[in-house]
């Protein structure tokens, strides 16, 4: 008996806090009645928040990045190499303020200024939305500016004409410009959210569009290891982000700029002949100012991939911050770093 009324009080508590439940949530205004667990925001972890293993898994590059990086010792840089089938870290070396890092306190890091890399980003939204790599568009003033009167051609235009693949090869910031402004800031935000770019900004002005999409601009942020991941996605076409017409016109674009662009003359100076040979090379340079640290952001990120394995690939990513003096161009040492990787796949057969 008393263990039944003891029952009975219990049961009489949990309705009586059920009921205090139901009316604390009715004064806050919830209609219980529609409230779903679906309805509740979940917290996502985007890349740059994940554990990322920074294990160097190939001693020999390891070594030879960090040789590198000591035989020219640039105030500030980071070195990041991939296996692209993979993703494994193959090594990394970074300096900071001078001094060498234990750390890879860089990789993760989206403050530095992506400079022309944005033009991967305006590459791809372009692409995906029917302009070809042979498509044309207005070639006004130089390529490394960006003033007002390049960026809006008239309605009759009849002037120079420069391609999509030459603009982005070359760096063209006007074009790019140009091409931003048709394609407008949604279609530019969905490329580099897909691409994996989650410091990017784009405003509403056609001029800011013109500045975001050239990268001429420090509003767009990456760090090496995002870089790293929009290079992997599109060499291997793995994933059904992009339309395959957009993933064989990035390749296009890639290596246009190895063979006739920004980087030719410095890949060619200091990547074997015989490696030119037997490996597909491309990818894009960007210099641009910055602030933290400050100095002259110099930029190469790309891939090398075996014409007879193409299962063998790196992505390549190199940041240096220059100061008054340039110790060493970024693509050279990418061509240093694709010569100690085609003797490596060489040797394991």
């Amino acid at each position: 008996m008393k263990l039944a009324s003891l029952s009975v009080a219990i049961l009489t508590v949990c309705l009586s806090c059920l009921a205090a439940s139901l009316i604390f949530y009715e004064n806050l205004g919830y209609d219980l009645d529609e409230f779903e667990i679906t309805d509740l925001e979940v917290p996502t972890s985007e890349v740059h928040d994940l554990e990322i293993p920074t294990e160097q898994r190939d001693s020999v590059l390891a070594k030879t990045v960090k040789n590198i990086l000591d035989r020219y010792h640039p105030p500030n840089a980071f070195i990041l190499l991939m296996d692209a089938k993979s993703g494994n870290i193959l090594a990394w070396g970074q300096r900071e303020e001078d001094e060498s890092s234990e750390e890879p306190t860089f990789l993760q890091r989206d403050s530095f200024p992506a400079a022309s890399l944005s033009k991967i980003v305006t590459a791809v939204a372009a692409l995906e939305n029917g302009i070809e790599p042979n498509s044309e568009i207005p070639k006004i003033g130089r390529n490394s500016t960006l003033y007002k009167r390049q960026i809006y051609p008239a309605e009759d235009y009849t002037g120079d004409v420069i391609t999509l693949e030459d603009a982005f090869a070359r760096s063209n910031n006007p074009a790019m410009g140009i091409i931003g402004i048709r394609l407008g800031k949604r279609k530019l935000e969905t490329a580099a959210r897909k691409l994996g770019f989650l410091n990017f900004s784009f405003l509403d002005s056609s001029y800011e569009l013109a500045e975001s999409s050239s990268g001429f601009t420090q509003r767009n942020m990456v760090s090496p290891l995002q870089v790293a991941y929009a290079i992997r996605k599109l060499l291997l076409q793995s994933h059904s982000d992009f339309k395959k017409t957009t993933y064989e016109g990035m390749q296009t674009l890639f290596y246009k700029t190895i063979t006739d662009g920004t980087a030719q003359k410095k890949i060619k100076k200091s990547v074997h002949s015989n490696n030119i040979k037997s490996l597909y090379i491309g990818g894009k340079t960007g210099s641009l100012d910055g602030d933290s640290p400050a100095g002259r952001y110099d930029w190469f990120a790309g891939f090398a991939q075996s014409k007879k394995e193409p299962e063998k690939a790196l992505v390549i990513v190199i940041m240096q911050v220059h100061g008054k003096l340039r110790y060493q161009y970024s693509t050279i040492i990418a061509g240093l770093l694709i010569n100690e990787w085609a003797k490596r796949i060489k040797d394991d057969g």
